[in-house]
């Protein structure tokens, strides 16, 4: 059987403006968008009555990891400038991550805890975004 497997090529990583309708706009020129997801903490529940002598676990809160967007450096950019802007403000902001093909899309926010810019003699200047995750993600079918 062939795969159904797409590429991430035409993914787009959107940001939302905090109005109300409130209005995204595409971050420009992302080259990665490192993993993305949600985590449970582990909750030891060990008791007296534990079988076998054994350590007893459930999970526990769910907690988003911290992603990684990569995108070439063009802080003249609006939308690059805008999230340079919110570490120092320590905005958490709405996002969407459109899939590429008309798969769907995610919808989450995060706080936007770090720009770093990177600079090689032999590579484009990139600038990469940490934002963690805050709340659930959602997935729409498009």
């Amino acid at each position: 059987m062939a795969t159904s497997a797409k590429l991430g090529y035409t993914s787009l990583l959107q940001v939302g403006n905090g109005s109300s309708p409130e209005g995204f706009v595409t971050l420009a020129e992302v080259t990665n968008i490192g993993e993305f997801g949600v985590e449970a903490a582990i909750v030891e529940v060990t008791n007296l009555d534990s079988p076998g002598g054994t350590r007893e676990y459930i999970a526990g809160l769910k907690d988003g990891v911290t992603m990684s967007v990569t995108a070439n450096f063009l802080p003249q950019n609006a939308s690059q400038a805008a999230l340079m802007a919110d570490v120092a403000a320590g905005a958490t902001r709405n996002f969407r991550l459109l899939m590429p093909s008309g798969m769907g899309r995610f919808n989450f926010a995060a706080a936007v805890l770090s720009w770093k810019a990177a600079d090689s003699p032999d590579a484009a200047i990139t600038a990469t975004f940490g934002l963690k995750i805050s709340g659930p993600i959602t997935w729409q079918n498009l």
